[in-house]
């Protein structure tokens, strides 16, 4: 554990012993485990034996009151032994050591070596940057990055910065990564790219925030459809590619709320292709007998891009079901009500792009009052009175608080029901 994920886990804690929620929780347990003891015994009090149980839960109880009372001394001892563990972890990460013959000491600079790659998206980067911290056991380095490093980092590096929580400009690196250099650039310039750096991430971490994911979707498939995993494919597949990528990705993003590939499970592939793809996707059946072997090849380009690393369970899971995405999709009982209409209209030969035509065709169907469009998914959610990056407060189920975090950061915590809002 490092010295600023060490200070991060000291300052929940603080937050944690100072909430005053936390007491009345904890005298409100008090209050209702006595009154239920005090049932037990009323009850068992003829039992001479039980009696005699009294002599250790009497001074556990009285113990307990104690800790109540003088609560605020325990804060006390309990900061004291927190900044004692912090400042302990602080001394042992700043301290000068030896690696292949040669002295690394925080605030010096260093460089990547030819050849280094990133562990994100498999690029080959040429950093440089001061070393914050090191760590002699496991032979790591976490360094800041100079202005020329972080002035030439891309979107897909800051946007994943962003999903994970950390900071940008920081980095860590094996000391096999790395060779001791010169800096390269002045304060001045540092500040000037750091600033240029947050308002990149303000700008991405923004309410855009559809526009962004169907920007690197919309990359995603035309890197695909240029690539050699297209060799795999037959004729009808190429052909077809383009429209399977984008309604997966589509619905990955609008219906399973799955913003990063690196969060796809065998649970939302199911989803998309037995329920989501043969309930609102209009095709004819060889399509969707050629949709999961499509995917198959999709996420073997993604692996190979660094946007994914389980390949191997997702290929695995849409061999096993591929099979039943047609037979599903050939079942009029599966279909939503807008692929009920456009499939009948195309069964009784009505071009749905005429408007009068498709008019007509509904009044002949006796479907009164509804009015059908050919419109893209939109987000759905259950809090829509929330802004997607207004900051809330939320309370899991393990009493753990998480207070002034952007909505879209819990909301599918939220929809799973493992966290509920407090504050807002």
């Amino acid at each position: 554990m490092s010295q600023h994920e060490s200070k991060y886990i000291i300052d929940q804690r603080i937050r944690e012993v100072l909430n005053p929620a936390m007491r009345r929780r904890a005298t409100i347990r008090w209050v209702i485990t006595g009154l239920l003891v005090f049932f037990i015994y009323y009850m068992l009090w003829n039992y001479y034996w039980f009696r005699w149980t009294l002599i250790l839960y009497i001074p556990y109880k009285l113990l307990k009151l104690t800790s109540l009372i003088f609560w605020k001394s325990y804060i006390n001892a309990e900061i004291k032994l927190m900044k004692r563990k912090y400042e302990e972890q602080k001394e042992r990460y700043t301290k000068p050591i030896i690696f292949d013959d040669v002295l690394y000491t925080p605030g010096e600079y260093v460089k990547t070596k030819p050849g280094t790659i990133l562990e994100e998206n498999k690029a080959t980067i040429n950093w440089t940057g001061k070393i914050l911290e090191l760590n002699s056991e496991d032979e790591m380095c976490l360094i800041e990055l100079d202005s020329k490093s972080l002035l030439s980092l891309d979107d897909n590096y800051l946007l994943n910065a962003i999903e994970e929580g950390g900071d940008a400009s920081q980095y860590v690196f094996s000391l096999h990564e790395l060779e001791k250099t010169q800096r390269r650039d002045t304060d001045e310039q540092y500040e000037k790219a750091k600033a240029k750096i947050d308002i990149r991430l303000d700008e991405l971490d923004s309410p855009d925030e559809d526009e962004q994911y169907f920007a690197l979707a919309g990359q995603w498939e035309d890197d695909f459809c240029e690539s050699s995993y297209m060799d795999f494919l037959t004729d009808y597949q190429k052909d077809h590619a383009g429209f399977v990528i984008s309604t997966f990705l589509d619905y990955m993003y609008n219906y399973e709320y799955i913003t990063s590939p690196h969060s796809w499970s065998s649970y939302n592939i199911r989803d998309i292709c037995l329920d989501i793809v043969p309930r609102k996707v209009s095709a004819e059946i060889e399509l969707f007998e050629n949709y999961g072997d499509v995917l198959v090849s999709f996420f073997k380009f993604m692996e190979a891009q660094g946007h994914i690393s389980n390949s191997a369970r997702l290929i695995k899971t849409v061999e096993d079901i591929k099979d039943e995405i047609p037979k599903i999709a050939a079942n009029s009982s599966n279909w939503g009500i807008a692929k009920s209409f456009l499939m009948g209209a195309q069964s009784a030969g009505i071009d749905i792009t005429d408007k009068d035509a498709a008019n007509r065709y509904m009044t002949s169907q006796a479907i009164d009052g509804l009015k059908y469009e050919v419109v893209e998914p939109t987000r759905k959610s259950y809090f829509d009175n929330i802004g997607r990056n207004e900051k809330i407060s939320v309370q899991y189920k393990n009493g753990k608080q998480v207070r002034d975090i952007k909505f879209k950061k819990v909301e599918q915590d939220l929809l799973d029901g493992k966290c509920e809002i407090i504050d807002f």
